[in-house]
């Protein structure tokens, strides 16, 4: 993406707020091993939600209407509420379930991108 020319963005994790900062990295060695062992950046580049307009999203499980089920503190849930840009959800094909218990604070996805293939939400 950043040989393309895209602005790519990783979200920096603040464990004590339980939230997300989205900061704009400009190269790969702009990132370190975060607070829960995935690379995020090590500066804060911040940049404004609303100029994101595609989010790659993780989760343990999603299911065929596009929910997802996270690890439980609610960091993306938190980040998404009001996220106006295009959300898919990122899994292997064992991941995708027929249902995930979902709670009215959860998002759905706009696209699923599996081993299976893309499904449009």
């Amino acid at each position: 993406m950043l040989m393309q020319g895209k602005r790519l963005v990783y979200p920096k994790t603040i464990k004590s707020e339980l939230k997300l900062i989205p900061c704009i990295v400009y190269k790969t060695d702009e990132l370190c091993v975060g607070e829960y062992g995935i690379l995020e950046p090590k500066d804060f580049n911040k940049i404004d939600k609303n100029d994101i307009d595609l989010i790659f999203v993780p989760g343990v499980a999603f299911d065929k209407n596009g929910y997802r089920l996270g690890y439980g503190a609610g960091y993306y849930d938190r980040f998404l509420a009001d996220f106006k840009g295009v959300k898919v959800g990122l899994c292997y094909d064992f991941q995708l379930v027929d249902s995930v218990y979902k709670n009215e604070h959860d998002v759905k996805m706009d696209y699923l991108i599996c081993e299976e293939g893309i499904l449009k939400l």
